[in-house]
C-alpha cells in the first residue's frame, strides 16, 4: 500500500500516475484474504482513495463502507474475461460462457458507479494515463488536465 501526499492540479496527477506505474505484485508485505479487511480508517477523511482490483460480487459491501465513511474513490479494475477471452475455444458454449461473465461484470461496475464512484473498467491493452485522467476529473469535476 502506498501514500501519494495531498496536493492537486497536474503535478499531482503525474505523482499518482508516477505511483500508480511503480505498483507490484509482492509476495511479502501487506496482505488481505479479502478487500473487506483493509483498515479503511488509517486514511484521512475525505481521501482519495485509488484501488486496482478486478472486483468481484462481494467487494460491493466495502466500497459501500468507503463511501459511508467519506472517501472518494477510484476503482481501477482490470478485464480479467476480455484478457483471458482468446484462451478460450471458438465455440457456442465459450461464447456464451464469456458474454454471461462479461455481463456479469458490467452489471456488477454499474452497481459500483452508482455510489458515486469513479470506475475505470481497464482493457489491459490499453494506456491506463487518459483513462485515469478521465476518472479524476468526471470525479472531482475538474476541467481536463
Amino acid at each position: 500500500m502506498t501514500n501519494v501526499f495531498p496536493g492537486y492540479g497536474k503535478m499531482q496527477l503525474h505523482r499518482i500516475m508516477s505511483c500508480l506505474s511503480s505498483v507490484k505484485i509482492e509476495e511479502k508485505g501487506l496482505r488481505f484474504a479479502s478487500i473487506n479487511y483493509i483498515p479503511i480508517r488509517m486514511f484521512p477523511n475525505r481521501a482519495l482513495i485509488m484501488l486496482i482490483s478486478s472486483a468481484i460480487s462481494t467487494d460491493l459491501s466495502f466500497f459501500k463502507r468507503l463511501r459511508a465513511s467519506g472517501y472518494q474513490v477510484c476503482l481501477i479494475s482490470p478485464d480479467p474475461i476480455h484478457f483471458t477471452q482468446t484462451a478460450f475455444p471458438e465455440n457456442i458454449n465459450s461464447r456464451l460462457a464469456v458474454r454471461a461473465a462479461a455481463l456479469e461484470r458490467a452489471v456488477l461496475l454499474k452497481n459500483i458507479a452508482r455510489l458515486q464512484i469513479s470506475v475505470v473498467d481497464w482493457k489491459v491493452e490499453q494506456p491506463l494515463f487518459p483513462l485515469v485522467c478521465n476518472a479524476l476529473t468526471r470525479s472531482r469535476g475538474q476541467q481536463k488536465f
